[in-house]
């Protein structure tokens, strides 16, 4: 594919990452609590995925916004340095929203907490479970955003290589713009019941 194209597909997976997690995860935190919450003051692991799914989105605001700059530098004569620099925020911005994915959301203890609050306080049930099912369908559109991540730094070190190699006074942008490959093979997109192991 062409790094125009990479760049699109990019755009593509983390926009329907953020919609996942809006419309599921997000919604499931806020709108599938007891009643009587508000009452009560909630429950401490409800405040937890209150903080983590409001850190995530932020961190694919800035994923977002990335490749709006990506896509921009692929346009037209590509711009490697400006393209290589919005790779650079993409790929963080990412990897933060994975690692708290990982490492607090979709994490052995949460999956644990959440079984543990169905049986301690069943007004809690209805919300828990649907909390670890939008956990799950999470974690298949954040998987293709990894991936198409690794196959955008890919096609940019591909065209690198051929324009710091290419014979002096030979446009770069000529030979740049023909450059394709056939890109890795991604994982397959589960639309449910595909999440963690430990679940």
């Amino acid at each position: 594919m062409t790094m125009a194209k990479s760049c699109d597909d990019l755009t593509s997976s983390v926009h329907e990452l953020r919609t996942v997690m809006a419309e599921r995860l997000q919604w499931a935190i806020t709108n599938i609590k007891p009643a009587d919450a508000g009452e009560v003051g909630g429950h401490f692991l409800a405040d937890k995925f209150d903080d983590w799914s409001a850190e995530v989105s932020a961190s694919l605001e800035e994923a977002e916004q990335a490749c709006q700059r990506a896509q921009s530098a692929a346009l037209g004569t590509l711009n490697l340095n400006a393209l290589a620099l919005a790779l650079v925020d993409l790929h963080r911005a990412v990897r933060r929203s994975a690692h708290l994915f990982n490492g607090e959301i979709s994490s052995l203890q949460t999956f644990a907490d959440l079984r543990r609050l169905k049986v301690t306080q069943p007004p809690w049930a209805g919300w828990a479970d649907d909390v670890a099912e939008a956990v799950k369908q999470c974690r298949a559109p954040l998987e293709h955003v990894e991936d198409s991540v690794a196959d955008a730094w890919a096609q940019w070190a591909e065209i690198a290589l051929v324009v710091v190699n290419q014979p002096r006074g030979q446009p770069a942008s000529l030979k740049v713009r023909s450059t394709q490959r056939s890109g890795a093979a991604k994982r397959p997109l589960q639309k449910s019941g595909g999440g963690p192991h430990h679940a």
